[in-house]
């Protein structure tokens, strides 16, 4: 699959046209990993986000001094992370190849000019974020009422 139709069916540019499509694949580097490497540590500033075309990478939250629960999420084939950088935060979380990667970066601070730029580019982005953050929350969520579930069954 080429760089244009991974960006085109990513749900992130969901609606974007294909001109514009165009105009987000040319800030597009990829990037490979091994697995088990570690793709973006937890605390660590973030300039890009990833679009993942095929394969999975786990997404480890820290539960401890030095210790990750590993794979609280899996992002999966033409899933997007590490968007969070697109509103300046921090990575929330360690992300690990769980087999050998190549994955598709998206800087920043172009692609937000470029969403400046190109209004339509900017509001399909964004509604589409919200959408994916939205089901994010929801079922963090439902995990931490399953583990608080499971928590209490324990505890009584």
């Amino acid at each position: 699959m080429n760089q244009f139709d991974i960006v085109k069916a990513t749900e992130l540019f969901r609606n974007v046209s294909d001109e514009d499509i165009n105009k987000i694949v040319a800030l597009c580097t990829e990037k490979a990993f091994k697995k088990d490497s570690v793709i973006m540590e937890e605390g660590s500033t973030g300039d890009e986000l990833f679009i993942l075309p095929h394969g999975m990478v786990g997404i480890d939250v820290r539960i401890g001094e030095n210790t990750y629960r590993q794979r609280a999420y899996e992002v999966m084939q033409g899933d997007v992370f590490g968007e969070l950088a697109l509103f300046g935060h921090r990575r929330s979380a360690r992300v690990r190849a769980l087999e050998d990667v190549t994955i598709l970066a998206i800087p920043c601070a172009p692609l937000k000019q470029l969403m400046r730029d190109v209004p339509r580019i900017g509001y399909y982005t964004m509604s589409n974020l919200s959408a994916i953050l939205a089901e994010r929350l929801v079922m963090a969520n439902i995990n931490m009422q399953d583990m608080m579930s499971k928590h209490h069954q324990i505890g009584a």
